[in-house]
């Protein structure tokens, strides 16, 4: 089931579990090419998921004691379709480099006019 934002803009993710094994993967997966798709995580499309998943990554990151700046953002593609990622901001030093290195990894390369940012009220 896709669980978007409430009408306040949040998140609803409180009662979503994810396994320490996906973090352990996503952490990996990170430190070797700098992000994660929904290549490497199906439900990242849903925006709730990948938000509650980068918290973890994030914990998971600070409990590793690296020290990677996790960043997650939705992009909107001009065929109409969203897609999130989850990087490394020390390693793809922009919002808009990571919209272009994700749809480079789905294939999908032309951009929303405007630049394929994903602003929050759109939800």
């Amino acid at each position: 089931m896709l669980m978007m934002a409430d009408e306040n803009g949040q998140y609803n993710d409180a009662n979503i579990e994810y396994d320490d094994a996906d973090v352990k993967k996503a952490l990996d997966i990170i430190a070797d090419k700098g992000f994660i798709s929904v290549k490497d995580f199906p439900k990242l499309d849903d925006r709730d998921w990948a938000h509650g998943f980068s918290t973890k990554i994030i914990a998971a990151s600070e409990d590793r004691n690296s020290d990677p700046y996790i960043y997650f953002e939705q992009f909107d593609y001009d065929d109409s379709s969203i897609h999130s990622a989850i990087w490394d901001m020390d390693q793809i030093k922009t919002r808009e480099d990571a919209l272009l290195v994700l749809g480079k990894e789905l294939g999908v390369n032309e951009l929303k006019p405007n630049g394929g940012l994903v602003e929050d009220e759109t939800y």
